[in-house]
């Protein structure tokens, strides 16, 4: 469904927008990776990695699914769930981590994403928007309250 419909990893877009808002925030100056990060990387090879800046942020998409529900099996809910966390690259430590986690909810489920939806990719897109949103909110909402210096912040993805 992913692949077929050439959905973007969600990640991606919330590290954009959380990275604008550090900018904004911070008086940063942001550099979107050219290079795509492996889930997982340790602190100290993303501090090596991006040692020319004094932050990175890695947002990564820690899972996606999607089930019918359990009393309208013609429709689906799609969970979200990423993970967050800046890394001063000076001491390689995670000063920042977050996860956010999202499933739309809807009063009638059959407002949720049909199989046909999730298959032609429309039903992915619109949940993952949601779950981009929410997520943005969350993260930003908590990355806040870091005090930081100026710098400069890499955005790993």
């Amino acid at each position: 469904m992913i692949a077929k419909n050439d959905i973007k990893d969600p990640a991606l877009a919330i590290a954009s927008s959380v990275g604008n808002q550090f900018e904004k925030s911070y008086d940063m100056s942001v550099h979107e990776a050219s290079d795509f990060v492996q889930a997982g990387v340790k602190p100290e090879q993303l501090a090596m990695q991006y040692k020319n800046y004094d932050y990175v942020l890695d947002i990564s998409t820690f899972y996606w699914r999607s089930a019918y529900y359990r009393l309208d099996p013609n429709n689906y809910q799609v969970m979200y769930s990423a993970n967050a966390r800046l890394i001063d690259t000076n001491t390689a430590k995670v000063i920042f981590e977050d996860r956010c986690a999202h499933q739309p909810e809807y009063e009638d489920t059959d407002n949720a994403p049909s199989y046909a939806e999730l298959e032609d990719g429309s039903g992915l897109r619109r949940s993952f928007d949601l779950s981009i949103k929410y997520c943005i909110d969350q993260i930003e909402k908590n990355a806040r309250l870091i005090p930081m210096d100026e710098g400069k912040v890499a955005t790993a993805q």
